[in-house]
């Protein structure tokens, strides 16, 4: 570690007790305040519904009969479009979070993940704006945008002004964490994970992270191979891996004390922070 980062982590470290106060956290959205006001206009709009689904891209979704989705609300998840069963479905949303997606892939895939998911009411960081307005791209589609906090250090509890997405919300360590935090929002009580497998720092290489192959998807074999080649040690992936799932436990945490149930249906993957259900018996008469 050089000087300079050394310095940076100090700072962070000292001033992390004040800046994740509310209303010091408060004055980093006052910028996009009048794009975050718009979500309030999603604010308990399925209060009336039971359920949603949270579909992500594990190698798990392979097992699953998407084709059960087809009269349920969907959050769908970064690649997860690549089933075109889950983007077939009517009544979805679509939650595009990832770093790269904002920052490193060609505008040409983007416009492919736009085209995948087709019809679907979008959630994008607030980071996207310039290049959305520039190429319009999402263009005619209802678009919402989440502003994250910064910090690098995960919070020791997760209070409900951190899940208001009209004021900004925790920063996550998995998109579907954002997914949850969206379902919740807009009045969810029951959330179904599928695909969300969270096993992906087990596997040597990229392939058999997801449900599809690599080469079939070009966002992978521009941009995350590489990001694999560079962080391919498993210390690296173990710290990561822990990160994520601390940030799911301390999530489930908050949820729970909202009253808000969260049930695992992929049948697979590692997750097990949240109670493994059957996803077949989630259909039975």
């Amino acid at each position: 570690m050089n000087l300079a980062s050394y310095y940076k982590e100090v700072i962070i470290k000292a001033l992390s007790p004040l800046i994740r106060t509310k209303w010091v956290r408060k004055l980093k959205y006052v910028r996009f305040r009048r794009i975050l006001k718009i979500n309030l206009s999603i604010r308990d709009i399925h209060k009336s519904n039971n359920r949603c689904f949270v579909v992500g891209a594990g190698p798990s979704l392979k097992n699953i009969d998407t084709d059960k989705l087809k009269n349920e609300v969907v959050i769908g998840i970064n690649q997860a479009y690549l089933d075109s069963r889950i983007s077939s479905v009517k009544n979805k949303y679509w939650v595009l979070i990832d770093y790269f997606l904002m920052n490193e892939i060609p505008l040409d895939t983007l416009r492919a993940i736009e085209k995948g998911v087709g019809d679907a009411t979008y959630f994008l960081p607030v980071q996207a704006i310039p290049i959305c307005q520039k190429y319009n791209l999402f263009e005619g589609k209802k678009k919402y945008y989440i502003c994250f906090s910064n910090l690098a250090e995960p919070f020791d509890q997760i209070s409900d002004d951190q899940l208001d997405l009209s004021c900004g919300i925790i920063k996550p360590h998995g998109t579907a964490e954002t997914a949850m935090i969206c379902a919740v929002f807009m009045g969810f009580k029951r959330i179904h994970l599928i695909g969300v497998d969270s096993d992906w720092f087990t596997h040597k290489t990229p392939e058999g992270n997801h449900f599809y192959k690599v080469a079939d998807n070009p966002y992978c074999v521009d941009n995350k191979i590489q990001y694999w080649i560079n962080h391919n040690n498993m210390e690296s992936k173990l710290h990561y891996g822990y990160l994520l799932y601390r940030s799911y436990r301390l999530l489930w945490e908050a949820l729970q004390k909202r009253n808000i149930e969260v049930y695992n249906a992929s049948g697979g993957g590692l997750l097990d922070v949240f109670p493994l259900v059957d996803y077949e018996m989630l259909f039975d008469s």
